[in-house]
Parts: C-alpha cells; structure tokens; sequence
C-alpha cells in the first residue's frame, strides 16, 4: 500500500475519531489494521501519524496535510478528497 494511502487512510481515521470521541479501542482498531498490512517499524510510523491527525484536529487550528504539511483548514485535504472520490467510484462501478 502506497505512503499516499496509508496517510489518506490515518487522516480518514482521525475524523472519524473526531466525530465518534477518540479513545483506545479506537486506536487498537488503527493499530490492528496497521499490523495486518505494515511491519512493526512502519505500524509505529503510522500510529504517529494518525495521532497527530488527532492532535491537530483537536487543537482545531492547524492540521497536517497529506505532505506532512500543516495548514490553516479544517476540511479535508485535496489529496484526500481525491482518494475518496476514486475509492468511492471504484466502489459504485465494481473496479
């Protein structure tokens, strides 16, 4: 799975945690999935990743983008809209 995916997906998840109230189940599910694809090394890369999707979110001024860029937004980032849009006709045309 691509780096582009993998950020997509943590920010994916950081919303959705945002919406639902973040807590440890929540995370081990994250970190499950991780396992499932990734080795030990990148699992952790990505639980960081996906906290600081958390913690920006929370802080409600900044977050990071898809780059590792942080900026003033609180929608989702054009790289992730993009992602969604493809999975999302992927999935209405069986591809």
């Amino acid at each position: 799975m691509s780096e582009r995916i993998l950020r997509a997906l943590m920010q994916m998840f950081a919303i959705i945690a945002k919406v639902d109230g973040v807590t440890n189940t929540g995370r081990s599910i994250v970190e499950s999935f991780l396992k499932q694809q990734l080795n030990q090394e990148q699992v952790e890369t990505y639980l960081k990743i996906f906290d600081d999707f958390i913690e920006a979110q929370q802080n409600g001024s900044k977050r990071i983008g898809l780059l590792g860029s942080s900026s003033q937004c609180s929608a989702p980032s054009p790289e992730f809209t993009s992602l969604a849009n493809a999975v999302h006709h992927d999935d209405l045309y069986g591809l």
